[in-house]
Formats: C-alpha cells, sequence, structure tokens
C-alpha cells in the first residue's frame, strides 16, 4: 500500500493535529536525536569559499554549540587577540567576526550560483511571460480535483494537481502543500488518483496500478483538514518526461551541458516558476505555502528556496549531504556545498529535515547559533518510517 503520509509534512502546531495522532500509530513523525560528529567525516564538502572565509570552517563541528569557549580560545590565537581580552570581550569580538565572514560569504556564494551555476536564467526569466489556467476540474466523493497549466507555449506541457474538499475555496484553505515529485512520489501520485480522476491524466497511464486504501486515506484527510494538497514534477518526471512526444533522454541532456546547463539545473527553475504559477492563482495570494520534496529533488526545491518569497516553510526527506551524493550543477565545483546552501536558506525559510538516522552536517544549526536566526529555523529529524 502507498502511504499518503509520504505527502504530509509535519504537523506539530497545526490545527487539528490531534486527528492524525489517532489515526496514526504513535512514533509516524520523526523524533530529533543527537548527531553524529561530521568535522572529520568525508560527509563534509570542503568550500573553495573557506579558504578566503576561515573562520567559518570552525562551524563545521557538530560540538561547536557545547564547546564555543574552547572554540573560542583556538581562534583567539589564530586572530591573535589580546590575551588580557577577558572572555566576555572576546566572545563579542569573535561573533562580530564570525558575522561579517557569513554575510559575505552569503553575498559570494549568490554572486556565484547567478554568475556561474544558474546562469542559464536569471531574476528577469523567473516571472517572465507567466501564466496559468485551469485545463481540468471535476471532484468526486466530495474530493475536488484541479489541473492546471503555465507557460503553455513552452514545447514542456507544465501541469499542476491541486486536492482538495469539495465545499471549500482556495482562499478559505489552511495551507497548501505543494509537493515536488521526484520518480517514485509520481508513481505513488498516479496510483493514488489516476483511476478515480482518469481524464486529469495522460492517457497512456495505467489506471489499474490503483491503490484505493491510499485515495481513501487521503479522501479522509480532506474531510477533517482545511488543507490543499499540490502536485508537480519538474522536467524530466512525470508529466514532463517527454517534449513534444520525445522522451528527455541523452540527446536533450546533451544539448543541455552544451549550453552549460544541466537537467538538475533547469529542474530548479521549473520548481520556482511553478510555485510562483501558483501563486497566480485566484485567492492563492495569502494561503500559507509549504513545499515538501524527496532525496535528490529535495536539494533542487532547497536551491530553488533562495529565490522565491513567502514560503511558510521546506520539508525536506533525505537531503543529500553533499553533491558528491546528489545533484550535479555545471559550475559548482566545490565553491559550496549542499550543507552550506541550507546555511542559505534558514535565513529566508522554516526547514525540516527528515534523514534516516536524524543526522545531518551540523554547520547550517552554527550558523543560526552564531547569526542568532530563531531557534526553529531548522530541524533533523528521524525521517518517517515509510521514507
Amino acid at each position: 500500500m502507498i502511504n499518503f503520509m509520504r505527502f504530509i509534512p509535519d504537523l506539530i502546531g497545526i490545527k487539528f493535529s490531534l486527528f492524525l495522532i489517532l489515526l496514526f500509530p504513535s512514533n509516524i513523525f520523526g523524533e530529533e536525536k543527537n548527531a553524529k560528529n561530521f568535522s572529520n567525516s568525508s560527509a563534509v564538502m570542503s568550500s573553495a569559499l573557506f579558504e578566503k572565509y576561515s573562520l567559518l570552517k570552525f562551524l563545521n563541528h557538530s560540538d561547536w554549540i557545547h564547546n564555543k569557549k574552547n572554540y573560542y580560545n583556538q581562534i583567539s590565537k589564530t586572530i591573535a587577540l589580546d590575551e588580557k581580552i577577558g572572555d566576555s570581550e572576546k566572545e563579542k569580538i569573535i561573533l562580530k567576526r564570525f558575522r561579517t565572514q557569513w554575510q559575505r560569504f552569503s553575498y559570494d556564494a549568490m554572486e556565484k550560483l547567478n554568475n556561474d551555476v544558474f546562469n542559464g536564467w536569471n531574476d528577469s526569466s523567473i516571472n517572465k511571460d507567466l501564466s496559468i489556467r485551469e485545463i481540468h476540474s471535476t471532484s468526486e466523493k466530495n474530493v475536488k480535483f484541479s489541473v492546471f497549466q503555465y507557460d503553455e507555449k513552452s514545447p514542456l506541457k507544465f501541469l499542476i494537481y491541486l486536492i482538495h474538499r469539495n465545499d471549500i475555496m482556495i482562499e478559505d484553505l489552511d495551507l497548501v502543500v505543494l509537493n515536488v515529485l521526484e520518480s517514485t512520489g509520481w508513481s505513488e501520485f498516479t496510483s493514488t488518483y489516476a483511476k478515480v480522476f482518469p481524464k486529469a491524466f495522460d492517457p497512456k497511464i495505467d489506471i489499474n496500478l490503483h491503490d484505493p486504501e491510499s485515495f481513501d486515506s487521503n479522501r479522509r484527510m480532506f474531510e477533517n483538514q482545511d488543507w490543499g494538497m499540490a502536485y508537480f514534477s519538474p522536467r524530466g518526471i512525470g508529466a514532463l518526461d517527454s517534449i513534444e512526444g520525445s522522451p528527455i533522454n541523452g540527446k536533450y541532456l546533451k544539448k543541455l551541458k552544451l549550453s552549460g546547463q544541466s537537467l538538475e539545473e533547469m529542474q530548479v527553475f521549473d520548481v520556482i516558476r511553478s510555485v510562483n504559477a501558483i501563486r497566480l492563482l485566484e485567492g492563492m495570494k495569502e494561503v500559507p505555502l509549504w513545499i515538501q520534496s524527496h532525496d535528490n529533488m529535495s536539494a533542487n526545491v532547497l536551491y530553488a528556496s533562495l529565490y522565491m518569497n513567502n514560503i511558510k516553510r521546506l520539508d525536506l526527506h533525505n537531503l543529500p549531504e553533499s553533491h558528491a551524493k546528489g545533484p550535479k550543477y555545471i559550475g559548482m565545483s566545490n565553491f559550496i556545498d549542499v550543507p552550506h546552501c541550507l546555511a542559505l536558506a534558514v535565513q529566508k525559510t522554516r526547514v525540516i529535515l527528515y534523514q534516516q538516522s536524524s543526522d545531518y552536517p551540523p554547520f547550517a544549526k552554527n550558523v543560526i547559533d552564531v547569526m542568532n536566526f530563531k531557534e526553529k529555523s531548522l530541524s533533523v529529524r528521524e525521517a518517517l518510517k515509510f521514507d
């Protein structure tokens, strides 16, 4: 059975969350645990920027928060502070230098991403000629299923699926969760809904691969919650696995590479455009929007979040610890890595990670500590049972 909870974010603090606690076994949601020490682990990729901002290297240590005094002593020797300076004054000076370096690091990192990594598109193209319209809508068993298309002039058919209870308007939803799908997610999505709403999907989809229990679970959720669930597959996945009937294959990927781009970079662009398109829907301007994704696609969502505003939260499952294990972006080299992007992202959006053992390189958490960001900017939890 496909578990619909794969598509539902953590619900703590959300109205009616007791419904899910009663409906599902305890411990279905992950709990935070102590992280392992990544300080000398290959999981922490070196950043070329760290050669310029050497203090930031200290933030790779998982014991930073609990052992700051010792690190302050090391740093004071590194930057040649007067030994007569008291601990309190020493901390003020070091934190000021940390914050200056982080601000400069953030600026340089975004410059690198804009000029060398995501240079196939820019801020002006993110919203260029963007429009969206409904191409299908139907209801069954009090569930409304709508399909929207944006960028209709593109050879790619960009579709966004929006599902909610039939008797509620979009503007009255408590939140919308956008699920950015990878291949497994697309298969689970279609097996849940394609047989119930066959006209909403491509005829090539086998509607007999249906999971009725998954649909019934979703239906009960919509009955009890004023939520909307949206689904989007970037190019190369699901509804966007072909261009004008031809599969996205080696020929298309080679063409992208010759133009200095990768499929993953364009998937980042697709995520940004999809979010901006959703915001154009009537009634969606003020509805809280969460984004959820899994595996390599979660890294694409993380980078996309740097270019989006008004995102309430990211729920990222099995986020790669490094580009060595995750998506490949041309021009990235070892300039920054996924943990550094995570630290950039938490400045704008709350992020919840679900990892197999509730571990993740500590760089972002330590940046939050040094920069005095909100404590709940980042949580790392054990992956849900079905991840």
